[in-house]
């Protein structure tokens, strides 16, 4: 009678491997950020703020605001308050109010995205320098397309399939599609964020060797101090900065500049949209009379 073999034990199966804790680069210190992940919630909510206030900013700067209280020498009224509300002298539709209200309000989701793209983006080995006039050129395709999404968004919660939900869900599904459509831009913009981030960050490291204060504490997002620590391991100086920035120039101080007019903008919007809104008076923009 012929042996049987016995069928042979089964390979013991390896237990997978462990996905590799992320690690981000260490301050100049020699130590990480510490409640890395509060700070970027943190930052998080701060961009939300200033892509609202920025959208706000633009709307009530361009079409609500009379200049006359910023600039005393032009006559009282100068302002496209009425020409915007009266549908621009070419719209007569009774739905207008609809649109002009969603074209300020719809798109505040989509700026969230897009300013989140800059202040909470960690590429800190993304060094490609986009030209000033590029970087311009795509801000206004960019804003075109918040504009473009915010009608859509207008659209569907008003006038097309969410159009016949109770008020409550309308809003919601307005702020959910807002969100859906900045996401897609925040993709479209992030290379032009990379650049525009890079861009800021090495100012610092284009000026002196010596860590700034804002890469030292946490006044800054944590992506943003994570690129200058890991810039400076590079090697990046002064010195390397200026051979290699020979040809952008404008970028280092330009950019700079747009940065602190969206900022500035972005305050007239809060402004606009909370205290003013609620019959505030504030100076220069909208003074007691």
């Amino acid at each position: 009678m012929g042996r049987t073999e016995s069928p042979a034990p089964e390979a013991e199966s390896n237990p997978p491997a462990k996905k590799a804790k992320k690690t981000h680069p260490k301050l100049p210190s020699g130590h990480p950020i510490h409640f890395r992940r509060t700070q970027k919630l943190i930052w998080t909510a701060l961009a939300g703020i200033l892509g609202v206030g920025f959208i706000a900013g633009l709307y009530y700067l361009g079409l609500q605001l009379d200049w006359h209280n910023v600039f005393p020498f032009l006559p009282k009224g100068t302002t496209a308050k009425n020409w915007w509300d009266g549908g621009m002298g070419i719209i007569h539709d009774k739905d207008w109010d609809i649109w002009r209200h969603g074209v300020r309000d719809k798109a505040e989701p989509e700026a969230w995205a897009i300013i989140g793209g800059i202040l909470l983006g960690s590429s800190y080995k993304s060094r490609h320098v986009i030209k000033w006039p590029l970087l311009a050129f795509g801000g206004l395709v960019m804003f075109a397309l918040v504009i473009a999404g915010a009608l859509f968004i207008t659209w569907a919660t008003y006038f097309g399939p969410v159009k016949h939900l109770n008020p409550q869900w309308q809003n919601l599904a307005g702020i959910a599609l807002g969100f859906a459509v900045g996401h897609v831009l925040h993709y479209m913009w992030m290379p032009m964020a990379n650049s525009i981030r890079y861009q800021l960050v090495s100012f610092s490291l284009a000026r002196t060797t010596s860590t700034p204060l804002w890469v030292a504490l946490p006044v800054a997002p944590p992506g943003w101090r994570e690129m200058y620590a890991q810039l400076k391991a590079d090697g990046v100086t002064p010195d390397t900065m200026k051979a290699a920035k020979n040809n952008h120039k404008q970028s280092r101080w330009l950019v700079p500049l747009a940065a602190l007019l969206f900022l500035l903008v972005a305050v007239v919007g809060i402004l606009a949209k909370y205290p003013i809104a609620h019959g505030v008076a504030i100076p220069i923009l909208n003074p007691a009379s």
